[in-house]
């Protein structure tokens, strides 16, 4: 079965703009623009390595230094500890970064960065927040508004890995159910 449902197996593309925009929009690479070189893409590919190695650089210092810090103090509590503000004060600042996504998307004529790295850095700082906020509460849910607003940033978290894996699902699924849809 083709991957493009509109062409018959081992039917060729001519190599123009509408046949990349075509392979593109159906998650595919179009290297020699035939059916059988046409592979299904990662979103998350290897131009998210820098992305990958600096948030996990920046995870393993965050451990390194919470494992230093806390094991001498282990029954203080870390939020208003001056490694606990840094924590809180990333994890924030991480979390704002995130969020300008929405604002750069809504007002288009900011031309601040390139949409891709606002992408990448909402994906990977967002991700990123999560373990820093979970540092500055000292390895603890805390109770009252502290497990409400603890609880709603495990599931924004969640919610942002479970939409990243359908970006590496559902264009291929598409593709494959609805073979009769147009563009």
């Amino acid at each position: 079965m083709s991957k493009l449902p509109f062409l018959h197996q081992g039917e060729k593309l001519r190599p123009t703009k509408r046949t990349w925009w075509l392979c593109r929009s159906f998650g595919l690479k179009a290297q020699e623009y035939s059916l059988e070189s046409c592979e299904t893409t990662l979103r998350i590919d290897h131009t998210h390595k820098n992305w990958l190695v600096a948030s996990l650089l920046i995870l393993g210092a965050s451990m390194l230094f919470y494992g230093i810090y806390r094991a001498p103090s282990a029954g203080v509590p870390m939020g208003g500890t001056a490694l606990g503000l840094v924590f809180g004060s990333f994890g924030f600042a991480f979390m704002i970064f995130a969020a300008l996504l929405g604002a750069r998307k809504k007002v288009p004529v900011w031309r601040v960065g390139r949409a891709q790295t606002w992408m990448r850095g909402h994906l990977w700082l967002g991700l990123l927040s999560l373990p820093l906020i979970v540092f500055h509460s000292g390895l603890r849910y805390g109770h009252g508004l502290t497990a409400v607003l603890m609880t709603l940033l495990i599931l924004v978290v969640a919610s942002g890995i479970f939409g990243a894996a359908l970006q590496h699902y559902m264009p291929r699924v598409m593709t494959r159910e609805v073979a009769m849809e147009t563009i």
